[in-house]
């Protein structure tokens, strides 16, 4: 039972009651006294020595704490009308130094329902809902301090809360353990002193969440982000609600009980003389259309900011509520809001929507499309299984001849994008291009015999026109990029064929860059013609030719395109078409490249790893043998508690998160993560890689001020407490970081 269909006085007051009486019936079952003892037992941990004797003493006393106002606290309801004003008041709320005076809470004990969750996200990034909030006055026995204790209550079965879809995961084969469980869990606990100075949090000096895995805030939900408020979200809201309850713009209205609610809160000797705290109401204004009734409401609190209209990417609206009071250093606090959704949000953007916005760091370029696949068109140029066949064998034929130069060629050498040491690479004929079907030639991979076809071509052209291998390769990732490999009639604006040239710019005439040879050829000469082109990362000289509005999408296909051409051409190489060295243990450098930030240093004591400076576009390899556990996108936007993307770059200022990033399960227990991706790895959640197989290529998506690798290593599982110095654990497996090779 929840709030939900309840929104009346009466059903307020009736769910509050069977709430309670579910809560009551909860702390009296042995699994909440289990739960309270894990819930505290890593806080008392950290105490020096603490004696069984006194462990118990304490969690007796929280249990009564936690449990007392459920039963004979006051019990309040906050309209979802409210929510707005308590969330960003509490958002905006800074108590250090205050001296509270004991009659600050309307009650000595009391809870507070939530009909409208408002979400917080902790200091471990981690997301969850508040549903209610307990409070009770205690003074401490032996020292005689006074204080609040304050506890937050998440719906144990919220949808939008992640908290709470991970809890039910783990429950779900334990149907008997999920249904002792009452309706709310408790997931936070603090405390607020009576009669002294409020401390500063201590733990806001330990932050540091550059890498860490920050989830989104559910959409059109009010989120409060802890790690840029001074107080902890439960005693920021707790207090909002005490003040703004007793100002002239909130209401306070006693709820009827019907009998057998009245009834069943006396056999469960609970209090059930529900509040419901809404906005108050002044002057009644007929609307000459419908008749209906409206109310203007006084709003006596001021609240700074402005709501700002938003669309998501599903193309449903939503606002944010911007609160500029607090410097952009501080980072803007704001919460957000779901405009009512109907059938017609689901109609295209309107282009206004589709404009950056323009933040604290200036405008923000829009992130790049995914490389569209159309649907097939028209065949003017059809190549037959003799044509395929004969550029395959012709071109394995050249390779022959050269075998000695297709590493260094191919994969490129030196510059940001080099792959390092260069080995043997053998060559067979055997191998020189895949078998041939009816329809033309074997798909490979992802790519279907049509795709594959038009690598080829472009492949042979390249070979005609004596192009270094490493041009064909460029070449390739260009016209995965553009066109997916389909050779199409059309695109944006009068953009034509592979590599989406247009007549307009010089190209050609459209039908002949309808002709994969032609727009071949004129690729490479514009190629060739770049100074140092092949030196450069494939992303720089891709873009050197295109002249592309997402300068950085190439560097997507840097692990595929050597797939495709090292197939079709039968040169055998690793995954990342090149082998690096690797250490008698397994192990070898996931970039080459200098370390910027190093491990836990005095000014940054919560970053688990290192930073390796790398350029956009540059190769990331697998440290060791493994398993990929992890692929996942985590950039969330502080301003507003959503999704920013991972397929741009980050904002120092304005996002946190890991971006793109991949984690390693390796023999021994031991992880390895790597942050920051440019696009989407290039490996899946479940894949075996071994040393050196390339798993995505360097960027700056998440939180992250420029292009770079952040690299963990962890021993046993994934968490802060199991992070070691990757400097100290690659030098002991034999490939030390911060050396150039």
């Amino acid at each position: 039972m929840n709030f939900l269909p309840n929104d009346t006085l009466a059903g307020y007051a009736r769910t509050a009651v069977d709430l309670r009486t579910r809560m009551v019936h909860y702390h009296r079952s042995p699994l909440a006294a289990q739960y309270l003892q894990a819930f505290f037992g890593s806080r008392l941990a950290n105490h020096a020595s603490p004696s069984p004797a006194g462990v118990a003493k304490v969690l007796d006393a929280v249990r009564a704490i936690t449990a007392n106002p459920w039963r004979v606290g006051e019990p309040y309801v906050i309209a979802p009308a409210m929510t707005a004003i308590v969330a960003a008041a509490a958002a905006a709320l800074d108590l250090t130094g205050e001296v509270l005076p004991a009659d600050v809470a309307p009650d000595d004990g009391g809870v507070l329902f939530l009909p409208e969750p408002i979400y917080h996200r902790s200091l471990s990034g981690e997301v969850s809902s508040i549903g209610a909030i307990t409070w009770a006055r205690t003074t401490n026995t032996s020292g005689g301090r006074s204080f609040w204790a304050i506890a937050g209550w998440a719906d144990h079965h919220d949808p939008h809360d992640p908290a709470a879809v991970r809890r039910c995961a783990q429950l779900a084969d334990r149907t008997d353990l999920a249904r002792q469980f009452g309706p709310y869990v408790l997931t936070d606990f603090t405390e607020i002193p009576i009669g002294q100075p409020v401390d500063p949090r201590p733990d806001l000096s330990i932050l540091d969440g550059d890498d860490r895995d920050w989830e989104p805030a559910p959409d059109g939900r009010f989120c409060i982000d802890e790690t840029t408020t001074p107080m902890r979200a439960c005693a920021a809201l707790a207090y909002a609600f005490w003040r703004i309850q007793a100002q002239p713009l909130a209401t306070v209205a006693a709820a009827p009980l019907d009998r057998a609610a009245r009834r069943r809160a006396v056999r469960a000797s609970i209090r059930h003389d529900t509040r419901v705290v809404m906005l108050r109401r002044t002057s009644p204004l007929a609307e000459p259309t419908d008749g209906e009734s409206k109310w203007h409401y006084r709003v006596r609190l001021v609240v700074r900011g402005h709501w700002r209209r938003l669309v998501d990417r599903d193309g449903h609206p939503y606002r944010i509520w911007v609160n500029p009071s607090k410097a952009p250093t501080v980072r803007p606090c704001c919460t957000a809001r779901k405009s009512p959704s109907s059938p017609a949000d689901s109609r295209p953007r309107p282009k206004a929507a589709r404009r950056p916005l323009k933040g604290p760091r200036g405008l923000h370029r829009p992130c790049a499309p995914a490389a569209r696949r159309p649907a097939r068109p028209r065949r003017s140029h059809v190549m037959t299984t003799r044509v395929l066949s004969g550029i395959a064998i012709v071109v394995a034929g050249v390779l022959l001849l050269c075998s000695g130069l297709a590493t260094t060629l191919l994969f490129g050498g030196g510059g940001a994008g080099a792959c390092g040491p260069t080995t043997s690479v053998t060559v067979s004929a055997s191998s020189a291009a895949p078998s041939p079907t009816a329809d033309g030639i074997a798909a490979i991979g992802d790519w279907n015999a049509e795709q594959v076809g038009n690598a080829a071509s472009i492949t042979a052209v390249g070979m005609r026109l004596g192009v270094p291998l490493r041009g064909w390769v460029i070449a390739v990732a260009t016209a995965m990029q553009e066109s997916s490999l389909i050779n199409t009639s059309g695109g944006d604006r009068d953009s034509v064929g592979l590599f989406q040239q247009r007549p307009s710019q010089g190209w050609g005439i459209a039908e002949q860059l309808h002709d994969p040879q032609y727009a071949a050829t004129k690729f490479y000469q514009s190629l060739q013609a770049v100074e140092g082109w092949q030196a450069m990362p494939l992303t720089e000289a891709a873009q050197a030719v295109q002249r592309s509005a997402y300068p950085d999408a190439y560097a997507r296909w840097e692990p595929d395109a050597p797939r495709i051409v090292a197939a079709l051409t039968g040169v055998s190489a690793g995954v990342g078409a090149c082998q690096v060295a690797v250490s008698a243990q397994g192990w070898t450098q996931p970039v080459h490249g200098d370390v910027g930030s190093g491990f836990r240093t005095a000014g940054r004591p919560g970053h688990d790893g290192v930073d390796l400076i790398a350029a956009k576009g540059t190769p990331i390899r697998a440290a060791s043998t493994g398993t990929v556990s992890v692929v996942r996108c985590n950039a969330v936007d502080v301003r507003t508690g959503r999704d920013w993307g991972c397929d741009r770059d980050g904002v120092p200022a304005l996002t946190r998160g890991c971006g793109w990033y991949v984690d390693i399960n390796h023999p021994g227990g031991v992880i390895t993560r790597y942050c920051h991706m440019l696009t989407h790895p290039s490996v899946i959640e479940g894949q075996q890689v071994t040393a050196g197989d390339v798993i995505g290529v360097a960027g700056s998506s998440g939180h992250s001020s420029g292009p770079h690798l952040h690299f963990e290593v962890h021993l046993g599982d994934y968490t802060s407490g199991t992070a070691i110095d990757p400097v100290a654990f690659m030098a002991s497996v034999g490939a030390p970081l911060n050396q150039q090779s």
